[in-house]
């Protein structure tokens, strides 16, 4: 089934009213499918039979809508009346037939836009899956594992889409539109921006990390939001119902998206944290001395375990055991390497 907006714009450029943007939706469209070159083919042939009796037309939508819209209030069937005070002019019979179809595409495409529900579409992951979602907009969202995003097949006066799970967004900027993403217990809003925003269901917090421009983070009553710029970290408390934010040394959350965890002066102990959180990673120090030592490190998470925690060991000449039930323990070692 076409979309009715390429039909509107298909009118739009053969009355050479498309703006640059448009035109260039309306090429890659074209561009997409030979069923949509072979529409806009038809409808272009049927223009050029109405000839003249076309060129010459101006409907008033705005005045139709507005006489729709009061009908459908009443309850009453809602008939389509194109009133204009122009000389008649002598068409042919194909021509009339032809000019017709086209006014009637036009009007239900003109309907279909404003009036019509948007189709509600789902798309999950499972376990050790990603997915890149491209939205209506041009905004592009990146599904984490064992996630589902909920969103509208186009955009009308809201940008309103639901998350469970995790996804890294790339919003596109509408100083108008603003862009809002539901989860279970909070509500995040961003004019145009990119940032991570984790919500899964069997956790205890909502986390969003900003990686450029604003984010609005808040419960779903809407109290007090936070305003989280660049750089910044909002949590949610789903259980104290707090919201707190902080400005990490890193931006750790989309780990699973460049497969590495970064660590930048963070405390020994700080990063252990971090990767007991992230990859489920246990590792306990024998020498308490090492708790406060300076870490500087990329991990590429995709490392054996035993891997990473050499690698950590060696950064302070250090030594590491292992067990079967996946416990770690660095032993010995110093905070400056010789």
């Amino acid at each position: 089934m076409i979309d009715e907006r390429y039909i509107i714009l298909i009118h739009k450029h053969l009355r050479d009213e498309l703006n640059d943007t448009d035109q260039k939706t309306l090429q890659h469209w074209l561009d997409e499918s030979p069923e949509h070159l072979r529409v806009f083919q038809e409808m272009d042939k049927a223009w050029k039979l109405s000839g003249d009796y076309l060129a010459g037309y101006t409907p008033d939508v705005e005045r139709g809508l507005a006489t729709l819209q009061k009908r459908i209030r009443k309850d009453q069937p809602a008939a389509l009346q194109v009133v204009h005070r122009q000389q008649r002019v002598r068409i042919g019979f194909g021509s009339a037939i032809a000019a017709g179809l086209l006014l009637l595409i036009a009007a239900l495409a003109v309907w279909n836009f404003w009036f019509r529900p948007a189709d509600m579409l789902v798309a999950a992951t499972a376990a050790g899956e990603q997915k890149t979602i491209t939205l209506d907009d041009g905004s592009r969202v990146v599904l984490n594992e064992n996630s589902q995003l909920t969103y509208p097949s186009f955009f009308r006066s809201d940008r309103e889409v639901s998350l469970s799970g995790e996804a890294f967004f790339e919003v596109e900027h509408n100083e108008t539109q603003a862009f809002t993403i539901s989860t279970s217990q909070t509500n995040t809003e961003v004019l145009g921006t990119s940032f991570n925003l984790r919500a899964y269901d069997n956790e205890p917090y909502t986390e969003v990390e900003v990686i450029k421009g604003l984010v609005r983070l808040a419960d779903k009553a809407g109290i007090s939001p936070l305003e989280l710029e660049e750089g910044v970290r909002g949590t949610y408390d789903h259980e104290k119902k707090t919201l707190l934010s902080d400005q990490p040394k890193t931006l750790n959350a989309v780990y699973w998206k460049e497969r590495r965890l970064r660590f930048k002066n963070h405390q020994l102990i700080e990063a252990l944290e971090e990767l007991k959180s992230r990859l489920n990673l246990n590792v306990q120090l024998g020498n308490g001395a090492l708790n406060s030592c300076p870490l500087t490190l990329a991990i590429e998470i995709d490392l054996p375990k035993k891997d990473i925690v050499a690698v950590i060991a060696d950064s302070y000449n250090a030594s590491w055991s292992g067990s079967p039930e996946g416990q770690y323990v660095i032993s010995g070692g110093n905070c400056e390497k010789e």
